[in-house]
């Protein structure tokens, strides 16, 4: 089966300055005053702008290594992770640039590093730089939370039917507890319950039972996971109005902080980072700027 690199579905809007109000323009505004080069040209492509500061983007592209992969903390000369590599790939849809060549590398990369099993885990190479624990490779927590997010990944960018993705599927299932818990950090399992979905279609057995235990766990999340939730529900089809959606939605909107921005969970250390996110899912979800 041909791999081709889709073009993910973000939903766009028209940013002029004085019309957009409320949780919008104090996030653009916030943006703009904080964020750097590649977070405003990042800004840029979420609001549905398709022009970008070449120079910006080939100083990510650059950053790539030879095997497709990016390297840990993006620095150039130290191995690739699949952690940054997934952090790229986020970057470069924001930019608008799924189709470029970059991405199709990228792809390929993800291909090469599936497990026997159908599974995706951390590089063991980045061990000796210490990494965080939700980054330590080789455990069954890293394996089911990486591929829950790889395969979401694939499924954005048009790969959802490739055999990859049916043997991430399969490993999935076979490390979902009986009350549709994915193995691993919570992102797992909404990654996999949108997984489910967009493979298998959401009025599945399996997509309902792995959103079940997604609504279960509530919403009571850090802007970062929220955000992530509804990026994963929205990309899988789900609905603005759907109950889970629509409470997501509303905690989100609640944790803006005056200044515009979304705080981060560990105390402030990438506030731009998690802002891009929110405004990417309420965005890609249509919800109302006003």
């Amino acid at each position: 089966m041909a791999r081709s690199s889709g073009q993910g579905a973000v939903s766009s809007v028209t940013y002029r300055r004085g019309v957009m109000s409320t949780y919008l323009s104090r996030a653009v505004a916030y943006v703009e005053q904080h964020g750097s080069e590649l977070e405003r040209a990042r800004l840029r492509g979420i609001l549905g702008q398709r022009r970008h500061d070449p120079r910006v983007v080939r100083t990510l592209v650059s950053r790539q290594n030879d095997d497709g992969g990016f390297p840990y903390d993006l620095l150039p000369g130290r191995p690739s992770s699949l952690h940054y590599t997934l952090t790229a790939l986020a970057w470069l849809r924001d930019v608008r640039l799924t189709a470029s060549a970059a991405v199709t590398r990228l792809i390929a990369y993800l291909f090469t590093i599936q497990r026997p099993d159908g599974s995706w885990d951390e590089n063991p190479a980045v061990v000796k730089f210490e990494p965080p624990g939700h980054l330590q490779p080789g455990t069954p927590r890293s394996r089911g939370t990486f591929t829950a997010a790889t395969a979401f990944w694939l499924c954005v960018l048009g790969q959802r039917a490739d055999q990859s993705v049916l043997r991430a599927c399969q490993y999935l299932r076979a490390h979902t507890d009986g009350e549709g818990r994915i193995e691993g950090f919570p992102s797992a399992t909404w990654a996999g319950a949108a997984v489910f979905a967009m493979a298998s279609g959401r009025d599945a057995e399996e997509t309902r039972s792995v959103l079940g235990a997604v609504q279960a766990m509530g919403v009571n999340w850090p802007a970062a996971d929220l955000a992530g939730l509804l990026e994963c529900v929205g990309a899988a089809g789900f609905p603005a109005g759907h109950a889970l959606v629509h409470a997501a939605s509303a905690r989100l909107l609640s944790l803006q902080q005056d200044d515009g921005g979304w705080p981060s969970a560990d105390g402030g250390a990438h506030p731009v980072e998690v802002t891009l996110q929110a405004l990417r899912a309420l965005l890609l979800l249509g919800v109302s700027a006003v």
